[in-house]
């Protein structure tokens, strides 16, 4: 009976070792890189929100389409390299926007023409003067 007393006291001190053992388990290195991942995601997001996004908001998700409800168009030619700069300016802020001609007649291209007040404007418009134009 001595034996099975000490059998249960050995078993009884190392669960109270266990329970307050001072040595430092390793971290799941998955769940450390997971964290990291998710973190990093998260600072993109918000990021992209806050300074990519800034511009379009002032005129909603997209502003291309006020400046196609306000009955701008634009005459363009492909061999015009001011022509192929307001295209880039275009397709990188404004991918939805289709009102691009080739076959209008105009006396200098890049030219944006306003079908609604009869608006003319000529030469390449920067990305902020295409918001405005979109107001």
């Amino acid at each position: 009976m001595a034996d099975r007393v000490n059998t249960m006291a050995d078993k009884a001190n190392n669960i109270a070792k266990s329970v307050v053992s001072t040595e430092k388990t390793p971290l799941n290195k998955n769940l450390l890189i997971g964290a990291g991942v998710f973190l990093v995601i998260v600072f993109l997001w918000f990021g992209y929100k806050i300074f990519v996004s800034d511009k379009q908001a002032k005129f909603g998700d997209k502003p291309i389409d006020k400046l196609t409800e306000n009955g701008w168009e634009v005459y363009v030619t492909n061999n015009c390299p001011y022509c192929i700069e307001q295209v880039n300016i275009l397709n990188q802020h404004f991918p939805y926007f289709t009102n691009i001609y080739n076959d209008r007649p105009v006396e200098s291209v890049p030219t944006w023409y306003n079908t609604k007040t009869k608006e003319k404007k000529v030469g390449r418009q920067t990305y902020d003067q295409l918001l405005e134009m979109a107001k």
